[in-house]
């Protein structure tokens, strides 16, 4: 599996396959570290040529091994590439009466969002058929 979304880099070089490249599972801390590499292709992934870029991602899992995740333990690949898509938001916020910062609603009680931070929300799944080996620490 891979995911398709183009990034131009600074040097206007431009890549749109996304694959992760490592992934480490820390059972003890139920933490994930998910390296992703940037490609300009599948077919330079494929023939071996140097990745653009890599990001490095963290994912925390509460239910790390829990029997209702099973997911998790059946493919955590497939998992990790959903939770790399998941949005994540950055909310408007005020001061309230009391001092305190609280997220502005709309009023549909909504929270407002100020900015959407992920990158990789409108990435397009490409599955493919290929082993990647997973670190268990």
């Amino acid at each position: 599996m891979a995911l398709i979304l183009e990034k131009i880099l600074s040097t206007g070089v431009s890549g749109d396959y996304w694959k992760i490249i490592k992934l480490d599972m820390d059972i003890y801390h139920g933490v994930y570290r998910i390296q992703l590499a940037l490609f300009k292709d599948e077919k330079a992934r494929r023939d071996g040529l140097n990745s653009l870029e890599i990001k490095t991602f963290y994912i925390r899992d509460d239910n790390f091994l829990g029997i209702q995740n099973s997911e998790t333990i059946n493919n955590p690949i497939i998992y990790c590439y959903n939770k790399i898509k998941e949005p994540e938001y950055i909310y408007e916020t005020k001061i309230n009466n009391e001092g305190k910062e609280e997220i502005v609603l709309d009023e549909k009680g909504e929270p407002v969002i100020k900015e959407q931070i992920n990158l990789f929300y409108n990435a397009v799944d490409k599955i493919i058929d290929e082993p990647l080996e997973v670190d268990i620490i």
